[in-house]
């Protein structure tokens, strides 16, 4: 079975614990404050809560040292395998949940760290954020909730409820309906949860607003004082547009509350209603405003065509020194928003810090751009990399996911190969090629790439599982491919992906006994479509047809925009 390594790193993305839900808003949108689910942990924040009794352990600060020297020089693996064995000898989660994060950084899996953490670790909120947060990026939604109904923290745990009920807004009928029997179970055994009930109503909102709708109130009755309860209630009844009825919920919160963000949603919510500019300039002197409010407004200003006070934001932006580059991406996105795309990409040639490149790559890719400004782009992107090591992976993503989503193949398979070339390590890089050649029908070509890279990288045993199932599909080198896919099962002896190419390999040789062995474990862990079409094939082999057709029916029950083979 190949697996797909096409999965971006999704560092930055914020995923609130309000959503903010306008009358002419087709789905939730996230408030400026809330939980940041995939960003990185603070090693400070999470060890020193409190003054700490004794000062942190020498050992421990000279191996978070040598594991920042490590990233520094994008040597990410390392630092997340000296960063996990750091959080083990000291019993300190919290490192263990930085570790993910330098894993992420290097493009690797994070199932087998996570599966070392559960070895001395499986109970605490560090531990259960970061499993959550892994399936949730998977959207792996049942796996995703089961973490999080056992996070003992409910402002760890609401996130991903809300999250996948926002998701969930788009699902099947059938599918909701199930989810929502999943979370009534949650919600009974957590009654602390308030996103739980949240989720429930946006799941059924499309179909059942008006019980939706009933179920907030009811829930608002409960958790008055609740932004998160606040905003979704008075959001789903200006969905339906009883704007008068959400206005009275916010007013009432604000009567007692001082909140930004719901401020902000009642200004936004009468502009859905009359579609008079709001004035947000008295927010500005408010105390606790957010950079992030302040980026966010001005991004919502800018994109109502509301260029003058969204400007305004910008210039408040940048009288700290430190947000000027946040500023200059704002105004770049109001150039780019009135067709002045040249003095745009000016701005964005000037940025510079590690967190406004990922932005700046974002704006890019929403831009309209010759050949010429892509070369550009590109000599901006090798600048970056050079300054900045430790992000390089990231930026190859960025690059070559806007080269790509602009279908210039070509120029996306080139560059892709020149930075694989300078860049051997780059996970991001070969994923592109691996797209590219397969799509092509360059397998050959593909398996060079992947041989080249097993040189420099012996532990990327995802590319070595790929090259194996290649050969197989191929019927070629069957000796080399059941080398390879024994020394990536020896580290990762249940990884379904794996076990399946095996499996799939003794089946061409005609060694029934263990391609079911094989198969047959892989699809106890994971429900696969192809693993499960293996599976029936080797029954059907081993003139098991009873239990071929079993799986088969399962199969369809669980896959059925698939068509299978009928049962004999």
């Amino acid at each position: 079975m190949r697996k797909s390594t096409f999965a971006h790193v999704k560092k930055l993305l914020l995923i609130s614990t309000v959503l903010v839900l306008t009358a002419c808003a087709s789905s939730p949108q996230p408030s400026s404050q809330g939980n940041n689910i995939e960003a990185q942990p603070s090693r400070l924040e999470s060890i020193n809560n409190s003054p700490p009794e004794k000062p942190l352990p020498r050992q421990m600060i000279e191996n978070l040292f040598l594991a920042d020297i490590l990233a520094f020089r994008g040597q990410h693996q390392q630092a997340a395998e000296l960063t996990m064995e750091t959080a083990k000898a000291f019993n300190e989660p919290s490192l263990a949940e930085e570790s993910m994060w330098h894993l992420q950084q290097s493009g690797s899996d994070l199932k087998p760290a996570l599966s070392y953490w559960a070895s001395w670790d499986n109970s605490s909120d560090a531990y259960l954020v970061s499993n959550a947060r892994y399936e949730l990026s998977k959207q792996n939604f049942g796996e995703t909730l089961r973490y999080a109904s056992q996070i003992k923290e409910p402002s760890l745990a609401n996130p991903f409820f809300q999250s996948v009920g926002a998701t969930a807004m788009r699902w099947p009928a059938d599918n909701q309906d199930r989810f929502v029997e999943v979370l009534k179970a949650v919600q009974a055994a957590r009654p602390d949860l308030s996103a739980v009930t949240i989720a429930i109503a946006l799941t059924h909102f499309y179909r059942f607003p008006e019980q939706s709708i009933e179920l907030m109130e009811q829930l608002l009755t409960e958790f008055p004082n609740d932004e998160a309860v606040v905003a979704n209630t008075a959001g789903l009844m200006a969905e339906v547009g009883d704007i008068d009825k959400a206005l009275a919920v916010l007013d009432k919160f604000l009567e007692q509350h001082q909140s930004v963000d719901i401020q902000t949603q009642r200004l936004k919510t009468e502009y859905f209603d009359n579609r008079r500019e709001p004035n947000f300039r008295p927010l500005l002197d408010t105390p606790d405003i957010t950079v992030a409010w302040l980026v966010e407004t001005a991004n919502w200003l800018t994109a109502q065509g509301f260029f003058t006070q969204a400007t305004e934001f910008s210039a408040h932006l940048a009288k700290r020194p430190a947000l000027l580059e946040r500023a200059a991406l704002i105004d770049a996105e109001i150039l780019i928003a009135q067709g002045n795309q040249g003095a745009a990409l000016g701005l964005l040639m000037q940025i510079k810090q590690p967190e406004h490149v990922t932005v700046a790559a974002e704006s890019f890719a929403r831009m309209e751009l010759s050949s010429d400004n892509l070369t550009v782009i590109e000599q901006w992107y090798d600048e970056r990399r050079i300054e900045n090591p430790s992000y390089s992976e990231q930026w190859i993503q960025l690059e070559l996911r806007d080269l790509c989503g602009r279908e210039e193949m070509a120029v996306c398979r080139a560059r892709a190969a020149s930075i694989l070339e300078t860049n051997p390590h780059s996970f991001s890089a070969l994923e592109v090629l691996s797209e590219i050649l397969t799509r092509s029908g360059q397998q050959t070509q593909l398996e060079q790439y992947y041989e080249q890279f097993l040189s420099y990288n012996p532990d990327a045993h995802l590319i070595r599982n790929n090259l194996a199932y290649g050969w197989i599909s191929r019927e070629v080198r069957l000796d080399e491919a059941e080398q390879q896919l024994q020394i990536a099962l020896s580290a990762e002896p249940e990884n379904p992906a794996y076990l399946d190419s095996l499996g799939w390999l003794y089946y061409l040789q005609g060694n029934l006994t263990l391609a079911y062995e094989y198969v047959s474990r892989a699809s106890q862990l994971v429900d696969h479509p192809e693993i499960l079409a293996h599976l029936i094939t080797i029954l059907e082999a081993m003139s098991n047809q009873a239990q071929a057709d079993e799986v088969r029916s399962f199969a369809r029950e669980r896959f059925p925009t698939i068509t299978w083979s009928t049962e004999r």
